[in-house]
């Protein structure tokens, strides 16, 4: 008796371009040290598009970073001008952002036919594929990442909610900027990479103690 298919690479490009979680690490995989090399050899062929990404994605940090300091200048000054030139950089990077996620649909839909078979999509879940994906090339898993984003996350609502605001408004505004700042940090390649890199080193220093 055959089975069902668990899933499809037409159901994987949906998840990368709808699902919040799906999308981010896809993102933050795509620009891991491992697909430079891949992208850079067994998929040159893509090496145009890949260049594209990582240099529009950092447009699209910048573009972030931006808005964050007009937003906070704004908040200190009272400056509704100010508050609308960081409300015309989120409309940007929402722009690029929308762009980037068809970039990324596409690359990692080149990098998953060049990893797995059309038969590996049927009876692989995203969550398998993405654990195979981490064991070759020394990144976090998707479930490590989604767990490590969210327990940050949670820790920094409740300190947000525990702290004295003097001004409601204002302070909801500030709290928005860091939560969403932290969010959109928590989950790209140098926090990532960062925070691997550091958990690779606990154990070899625990050794040595």
């Amino acid at each position: 008796m055959s089975l069902e298919p668990i899933s499809s690479l037409e159901t994987l490009q949906k998840s990368i371009r709808y699902d919040f979680y799906a999308g981010r690490w896809f993102h933050y995989f795509i620009r891991s040290t491992g697909m430079q090399k891949v992208f850079g050899g067994d998929l040159a062929i893509h090496a145009g598009q890949y260049a594209a990404y990582r240099n529009w994605t950092r447009l699209a940090d910048s573009v972030f970073l931006v808005a964050v300091v007009f937003s906070a200048v704004a908040w200190v000054r009272g400056s509704f001008f100010l508050y609308a030139v960081s409300f015309l950089m989120f409309l940007a990077f929402q722009y690029i952002g929308s762009v980037q996620k068809k970039r990324l649909v596409f690359l990692s839909s080149a990098l998953l036919r060049y990893q797995f078979s059309p038969g590996d999509f049927r009876t692989m879940s995203l969550f398998q594929i993405s654990e195979q994906l981490s064991r070759r090339y020394g990144v976090f898993s998707f479930v490590d990442a989604i767990s490590m984003s969210d327990n940050f996350l949670r820790k920094l609502f409740l300190v947000g909610y525990l702290l004295p605001w003097p001004d409601v408004a204002r302070s909801l505004l500030v709290f928005c900027l860091v939560y969403f700042s932290c969010k959109y940090g928590l989950n790209t390649a140098v926090v990532y990479e960062g925070i691997r890199k550091r958990h690779q080193r606990l154990p070899s220093m625990h050794g040595i103690a």
